[in-house]
């Protein structure tokens, strides 16, 4: 009698600690069954406000539930994003100067880091840690989604190359002006956390609303629900395309960049005729680009065609078309400000009045001020006139764009997922 109590003593408690085990992964599948239930039941048809807010585009993405109980800021997500960091932003400044440099995708850290989290989780053992009065546990479960977005936050917003490495370069490489380590980090620092205080003052402007949607940002949104919702039939379709169109894209890509790289610019007038003239209206490095066809997804998806708006790429592509075949062409011939005497008709280099490369350490003293005897025998400096125009432009509009335009900006960049360049003009609001 007294072994029978025992053993059922023994049961109840085996049982209330599977019992305790197995409730997060009960409530985890009864907040996905609610999740896949509301997901099935969304009305097809949304009222005129919600599809002009965008909010038909997020439906369809975004799940409407939200699990609670998923840990985020775990030790794998703050290990495999900080490393990732250091690895996109020591490639993305070594090859910062390179004209083939590599990219460094969020999306294939997205991929990458998955298999490594999913191996971390297995190995890791579930115990707690304790810091500085601080205790985290080293394996709090499955790898989850919200872990798997962290990781892709972190990279994406440390893992590129410095805006201001521009600075310490020139003046190190082309004026001799050295700059210590301790000023060069202050300097980078400071430039790039202005951007993301600019980001933080528009947040609920820019990133809360509805409206604003950033259609890349729900491409990435649909890759992670496709990644971490194994269940659902539509996303085993979804991860059948994937595959499918990836194994079609790493095949494919191998002809543009490594058999055949001219595939990535076929300047057709040139095939034509070659001369001076074809190459300017169709080189696509050289030229205007008219006429010019490219077979290399990297030139083809730089913009974002598959999940850019219909009027957005109508205004983006009906931008370039008229600025690149018609305003650039007529400058051209018409010889404006001696447009046809450069040696490159797009160049940002700086050049004499011969027409030859412009020297700047030739105007300089010793100490980088300018010499104005030697200025008054070189100049007058000369640069191409699109180059110059852009400065024009620049210049005009530097002002309203800083003080007036960043919301505006920020709203265009949201619901089309284009963006107004502002490298070229005084200060960088939108830096990121």
């Amino acid at each position: 009698m007294h072994n029978r109590h025992v053993s059922d003593a023994v049961r109840m408690r085996t049982n209330e600690e599977m019992d305790m085990e197995d409730r997060d992964d009960v409530e985890l599948k009864l907040l996905d069954e609610e999740r896949r239930a509301v997901d099935e039941d969304q009305p097809e048809e949304l009222s005129e406000d919600e599809d002009d807010d965008g909010l038909r585009m997020i439906r369809q993405v975004v799940p409407e539930t939200d699990n609670p109980h998923l840990p985020s800021l775990t030790f794998r997500a703050v290990v495999l994003g900080t490393l990732f960091t250091i690895l996109g932003a020591g490639m993305s400044q070594l090859f910062f100067y390179k004209s083939n440099a590599p990219s460094f995708s969020s999306y294939f850290v997205i991929l990458v880091t998955l298999p490594i989290a999913r191996w971390m989780a297995r190995v890791l053992p579930d115990r707690t840690i304790h810091v500085a009065g601080w205790r985290f546990r080293l394996n709090p479960g499955p790898f989850n989604v919200k872990e798997h977005v962290l990781i892709a936050v972190i990279v994406s917003s440390g893992a590129t190359s410095a805006y201001a490495s521009d600075i310490i370069n020139i003046q190190e490489l082309f004026f001799g002006q050295h700059m210590s380590a301790l000023p060069s980090l202050a300097l980078l620092i400071t430039t790039q956390v202005i951007g993301f205080g600019f980001a933080g003052l528009v947040y609920d402007l820019l990133v809360r609303p509805p409206g604003m949607v950033f259609p890349g940002s729900l491409v990435t949104v649909s890759l992670f629900n496709t990644l971490h919702d194994q269940e659902s039939a539509l996303t085993q379709k979804r991860m059948r395309f994937f595959l499918l169109a990836f194994a079609g894209i790493y095949v494919y890509q191998f002809i543009p960049t490594t058999l055949f790289p001219t595939l990535s610019s076929i300047a057709v007038l040139c095939f034509v005729h070659r001369s001076r003239i074809t190459q300017i209206l169709s080189s696509g490095y050289h030229g205007f680009g008219i006429a010019n066809l490219s077979f290399d997804w990297n030139v083809l998806g730089h913009s974002g065609p598959l999940f850019q708006p219909w009027w957005a790429a109508l205004n983006f592509y009906g931008g370039l078309m008229c600025m690149m075949y018609l305003i650039m062409p007529i400058l051209y011939f018409c010889n404006f400000w001696d447009a046809k005497k450069f040696p490159t008709v797009l160049s940002s280099a700086l050049y004499t009045i011969k027409y030859d490369s412009f020297n700047v350490n030739n105007v300089l003293n010793k100490d980088n001020t300018l010499n104005e005897a030697a200025w008054e025998e070189n100049k007058p400096m000369l640069l191409t006139p699109f180059f110059a125009l852009g400065y024009v432009w620049g210049l005009l509009l530097s002002v309203g764009m800083s003080l007036f335009f960043l919301v505006p900006i920020g709203i265009l960049k949201a619901v089309s997922d284009t963006g107004v360049g502002l490298n070229m003009y005084v200060g960088n609001a939108m830096a990121t």
